[in-house]
């Protein structure tokens, strides 16, 4: 896995306001922590760090103010309420040798081969592991080819690559097809736009003997 240094400066001023003025400038606040040292606030260029996101690597060399090197794990990230933007990041220190817990997305591949006759239901998006930063993947493969009606895949399904050790419990449901109910089944098979018409109902009889019953 390749690391990417990514240059950070050590942030002096705090708050909303600073952060905000980071932010315009195309700057991220961030903070780094973890054994040695104590928790540093820093900032970094939004935009490099955005590519190595985009890149699903979650290892950087961070060095700050031009020192040497250190690795760092992207532990946590910070969006807006939409989900749109990133505000804030933290780094977390990795010690040599030491492991890491970290959530990898799970990639689902194929077109389970029940999908039409029930709905597919993705129960997890990712999956909480712990390995060492150069064993992290960049995503975890869940075929779904052969998955049909009622059946279901759990994590202890799933094939982790080596040195990699899932800590969801393996028990936990990842995608399953549920069987569609009656009412779900007739409204798939309805024409799409037409509604069920209801019988009209004419009170020909009472009609006629009101006719009938004026002179």
């Amino acid at each position: 896995m390749e690391i990417h240094t990514l240059e950070a400066r050590p942030r002096t001023e705090r708050g909303t306001r600073a952060s905000w003025r980071l932010r315009q400038e195309g700057r991220l606040p961030a903070v780094v922590y973890g054994a040695p040292g104590e928790a540093q606030p820093v900032h970094v260029d939004r935009h490099a760090l955005e590519t190595i996101l985009r890149h699903h690597e979650r290892v950087v060399e961070l060095r700050i103010d031009g020192g040497r090197r250190q690795k760092a794990l992207i532990q946590d990230l910070a969006w807006d309420h939409l989900g749109d933007t990133l505000l804030h990041v933290d780094f977390k220190r990795l010690v040599a040798g030491e492991a890491v817990e970290v959530e990898v997305e799970l990639e689902f591949i194929g077109h389970a081969k029940g999908q039409g006759q029930g709905e597919l239901v993705k129960s997890l998006q990712s999956l909480l592991v712990q390995c060492s930063p150069e064993s992290i993947p960049e995503s975890i493969p869940v075929l779904i080819t052969e998955l049909d009606v009622n059946e279901q895949i759990h994590v202890r399904d799933l094939e982790l690559p080596e040195g990699v050790r899932a800590l969801t419990p393996e028990d936990e449901v990842v995608v399953a097809i549920h069987a569609r109910t009656e009412a779900e089944e007739e409204e798939a098979e309805a024409p799409e736009g037409e509604e069920s018409a209801e019988p009209e109902v004419i009170s020909k009889g009472r009609q006629d003997d009101e006719e009938g019953g004026e002179d």
